[in-house]
C-alpha cells in the first residue's frame, strides 16, 4: 500500500479473496470475466445482467465460490460487490474490471468463510 491509500485487500480481505476466487473460476470457465456475456442462458438484455440472471448462471455452471455452507451469503456479497451502480444490474464493465485486476498472491490462501 502506498502512503495515504488503503488497498481493497487491506480493507476487506475475505471479500476480496472471494472476488479473486470468482475471477479465477470465470477465467477457467469462460476464458475471462467479461466473457460471461457469452453465457447465452443469462441474457434477455445484452447490455446488462440482473442479479437473478447472474445468480442463475453461477449456479447452473456450479461456481465453487457459491457452493456449500454459506454459499448464498457469498452469492449475496458477490452480487453487491459486482454491482458498481447499485441498481440490481451487472454491466459488462462491472465484470471487465476483474480482468484488469491482478489479485495479490496471498488472496488465494483458503479462508474459512
Amino acid at each position: 500500500a502506498r502512503a495515504g491509500k488503503v488497498s481493497l485487500e487491506a480493507l476487506a480481505p475475505k471479500g476480496v479473496a472471494m472476488l479473486a476466487e470468482l475471477r479465477v473460476w470465470l477465467h477457467e470457465t469462460f476464458g475471462s470475466c467479461a466473457n460471461l456475456w457469452g453465457a447465452e442462458e443469462a441474457f434477455k438484455d445484452r447490455r446488462n445482467l440482473s442479479w437473478t440472471a447472474l445468480a442463475d448462471v453461477l449456479r447452473s455452471h456450479e461456481c465453487p465460490v457459491i457452493q456449500g455452507l454459506g454459499g448464498e451469503q457469498r452469492l449475496w456479497f458477490l452480487l453487491h460487490a459486482l454491482d458498481f451502480h447499485g441498481g440490481g444490474l451487472i454491466l459488462q464493465s462491472d465484470l471487465a474490471w476483474l480482468d484488469r485486476w491482478t489479485p495479490e498472491d496471498w488472496l488465494f490462501s483458503r479462508f474459512d468463510f
